[in-house]
């Protein structure tokens, strides 16, 4: 594996004496190239692997020692789920997305050192090394767990093998672990109607021995390092939810079709990261993301001092005047505010607790510098008229640029290359102060370009359009609709057919259908239910579950009848 390794005064470096040496950075490192199941989404790529990648590129700036591995989790059943709906084997499913998983994070840039796979023989090893040390040490023990069984094909459903209707919206394809619908945490043995997924027989409940990982003695460590840890919140599509497994929301192969640069998306999602609640993805901001604070700031700002240095001073970097009491208040009260936001940058990355902050200051930084050669008014008839006043202006300008292509570097790396890359300079470390004075006078600058390009905002629509997945406008109207059209078919469903029943039920306004007593019933649901969990935690008597088990049936043959009375009352049965 290969580390990321800082070191200052690199031979490129040291032999350009236009810059302070102090200042530019070697990166000994080189781009290579979390359920492997499915394409990553954007949600997946801002919750994981581009925060990592962020932060990790920042340590590297600031010379830390910085090792940065990920890779596929390739074990469970999600996999296993996958491959029997591609008719494919869990092997075949593993490499056929580990290369789409691999073929997502290079386009976004993210600079692993290690990109690896949890089936090699190393991490098996590893994997089971630890295993075994646990059991040794009295780390596991073995419990009695409630599940669903398929009798057709004579094996436990995971979670994942299992859909039903959610006890507590009514939802009609909750898994066995969690409801898309209402966001909540379920146990498979709550589902009313349970079905198998892979044949759908409906499931009944029975008893299996499981290993689980004692961490009781662990808990006060474990809660104390949750509690340091920063804690995400979800990325929302258009107000809807993201899914992997559903194919719902942007996907990495999207993104790359869309012929929008890597780095137009990493801003808008990590200036969107959300971090103290869920956020949203849109369209329509995100244009307006690309357009109105890219291009009209930090576009705008290094295109109009490379143009201006090219245009009046042979793309040769004034020096600052030294002449005795030149020095403005101006240039010091710049420099003294670039500080200030270097300082709250360095403090903010450095606590990793907002990557959304860091990103914003950068570009305050950078907002700074714009309105410093305004505040200046920058032009020909400041080089023709003030010389000496527009030397210094352009010099800082220069200075501040390189600045920002260290700032804007986690976050955007292909834009801090092409800064750079003008500036005809190394790249720059992230230092604890700026003197503005890292780049010195004589030094040739390199070509001008655009950093960002204008996207027309009518393009919205067609992107909505086209990279929506399966929550395009016309699959959302037919899920809305579905069940009210089968109803007028006349296709009545039996008591047991409850999940279009509850779909349709779950959205009668409040006081027409969903009555108090439907309420009491899927409260009685989750109650008893987790009777069933609590009961099993203490290790009960088995007797004593199965009476549980029971009455959470009974509860759920109930709530059944309730539906089924409700949907004939509005004339939907």
């Amino acid at each position: 594996m290969a580390s990321a390794a800082a070191t200052s005064s690199p031979a490129s470096a040291a032999a350009d004496t236009s810059v302070d040496a102090a200042v530019t950075i070697a990166l000994d490192h080189q781009s290579r190239v979390v359920y492997v199941n499915n394409i990553p989404h954007l949600g997946n790529i801002i919750g994981c692997v581009l925060s990592a990648d962020v932060y990790a590129r920042y340590c590297r700036l600031r010379g830390y020692n910085t090792l940065f591995i990920c890779g596929t989790d390739e074990y469970g059943t999600a996999t296993e789920t996958k491959a029997l709906e591609e008719n494919m084997t869990c092997q075949e499913i593993c490499d056929k997305y580990h290369a789409h998983h691999k073929n997502t994070y290079d386009w976004f840039n993210i600079d692993f050192d290690y990109f690896g796979r949890t089936t090699t023989k190393e991490q098996t090893r590893i994997t089971q090394d630890i295993f075994t040390k646990l059991d040794k040490n009295g780390k596991t023990e073995e419990q009695v767990v409630t599940q669903l069984y398929c009798e057709k094909h004579q094996s436990f459903l995971a979670d994942r093998f299992v859909t039903g209707v959610c006890p507590r919206c009514s939802y009609d394809d909750a898994r066995g672990d969690q409801c898309d619908a209402c966001g909540n945490l379920l146990n498979a043995v709550e589902l009313i109607n349970p079905k198998c997924k892979l044949d759908g027989a409906t499931p009944v409940i029975r008893d299996s021995t499981h290993i689980f990982l004692n961490l009781t003695d662990l808990q006060p460590v474990v809660e104390s390092w949750v509690n340091k840890s920063s804690v995400e919140e979800y990325l929302q599509y258009e107000n809807k939810k993201f899914s992997k497994s559903r194919g719902v929301g942007v996907f990495g192969n999207n993104v790359a079709d869309s012929q929008i640069p890597s780095d137009v998306w990493r801003y808008y999602l990590l200036s969107n990261r959300p971090e103290t609640g869920d956020s949203q993805f849109g369209w329509d901001a995100f244009l307006q993301a690309n357009n109105s604070e890219l291009l009209a700031n930090l576009g705008n700002l290094v295109s109009r001092v490379m143009k201006f240095a090219s245009s009046n001073y042979g793309g040769i970097v004034p020096a600052y005047p030294t002449k005795e009491g030149f020095a403005a208040d101006i240039d010091r009260t710049f420099v003294e505010r670039i500080n200030e936001l270097l300082a709250q940058y360095l403090e903010t990355m450095d606590e990793a607790k907002s990557l959304r902050a860091g990103l914003r200051v950068a570009m305050d930084a950078s907002s700074a510098t714009n309105q410093f050669l305004q505040d200046n008014r920058l032009d020909n008839k400041l080089f023709e008229g003030s010389r000496e006043r527009c030397d210094a202006v352009i010099n800082l300008a220069v200075n501040a640029c390189y600045l920002l292509s260290a700032l804007v570097g986690p976050f955007l790396p292909v834009t801090a290359e092409g800064i750079v890359r003008q500036l005809g300079l190394p790249a720059r470390r992230l230092t604890d102060t700026w003197s503005g004075r890292d780049v010195r006078g004589g030094h040739r600058l390199g070509k001008a370009d655009y950093l960002f390009k204008i996207i027309d905002p009518k393009r919205a629509e067609e992107l909505r359009e086209k990279y929506s997945g399966s929550q395009s406008a016309d699959a959302a109207a037919a899920a809305a609709t579905a069940g009210a059209k089968a109803a007028k078919k006349g296709k009545k469903v039996a008591a047991a057919g409850i999940d279009k029943k509850a779909a349709l039920l779950a959205e009668v306004p409040a006081g027409v259908g969903r009555t108090s007593e439907l309420d009491a019933l899927e409260a009685a649901v989750r109650a008893r239910g987790e009777a069933v969990r609590r009961l099993k935690e203490a290790k009960a008597a088995k007797d004593e579950v199965a009476a549980a088990v029971a009455l959470l049936n009974a509860a759920k043959e109930e709530l059944t009848k309730a539906v089924a009375a409700a949907l004939e009352g509005l004339g939907l049965q």
